[in-house]
């Protein structure tokens, strides 16, 4: 069977320059909503004529997505999609945090893989990204021809990882943005990655679904 994958990131969501982890939930803001709904508008007209599941993670800003699913899809919460326990850095500006642990967030941001455990935190980054690997690893499983994924942030590294077993890396989408993984006989092939999905990029997108009728309605989402 083959089975395309769409992995994304919640659009856009409260202040830009505030740190939000799993505690501080934000609601999309109006452009945030645009983005949501152009990029289910891909999976949903993708997914024509084929099983459609959504999954989505537990924060509001995430749970969005589930307004723009079709009746028929399988839409779950999967809690292990969560986001971060970034502990003392929840709701802190930018400012604020380089002011109060100095150098943090541009170690942070040169190497999301770092294994150092946040101030006040109770879960180490490479924990985070295990549980989600896990989350991904039992979505992989499931018979759906075609997956909607919406998280925090990461990204086809970790679905890539999961069906080969190799090591898990971090990539954080900007918002709205996403990828686009077929699996076809166990082998993942990346066609569309890293990009922002609702702005321009769908032609990348449809040019490996030639067999869609109507391929213009998701051009003008």
């Amino acid at each position: 069977m083959v089975k395309d994958i769409f992995i994304f990131r919640h659009g856009d969501a409260g202040p830009p320059d505030l740190c939000k982890g799993n505690k501080l939930d934000f609601a999309l803001s109006p452009q945030g909503l645009e983005q949501t709904r152009a990029n289910m508008q891909l999976i949903v007209d993708a997914a024509r004529g084929r099983s459609l599941e959504l999954l989505v993670s537990p924060s509001l800003r995430c749970l969005t997505a589930r307004e723009f699913a079709p009746r028929n899809a399988r839409v779950r919460v999967v809690p292990e999609f969560r986001d971060i326990d970034i502990g003392k850095l929840e709701g802190m500006t930018h400012a604020k945090v380089e002011q109060k642990f100095p150098g943090l967030l541009g170690q942070l941001r040169k190497d999301a893989r770092v294994e150092i455990l946040l101030p006040g935190a109770e879960e180490l980054i490479p924990a985070f990204r295990e549980r989600v690997l896990w989350a991904y690893g039992e979505a992989l499983q499931s018979d759906a021809e075609v997956t909607g994924i919406v998280t925090h942030g990461c990204d086809k590294e970790e679905i890539v990882a999961s069906v080969l077993g190799g090591p898990v890396r971090y990539l954080r989408h900007k918002h709205g943005a996403g990828s686009l993984i077929r699996l076809a006989n166990g082998s993942p092939e990346v066609l569309v990655e890293s990009r922002a999905l609702y702005d321009g990029e769908a032609p990348l997108v449809w040019q490996h679904f030639t067999d869609t009728s109507s391929p213009s309605r998701a051009l003008r989402a």
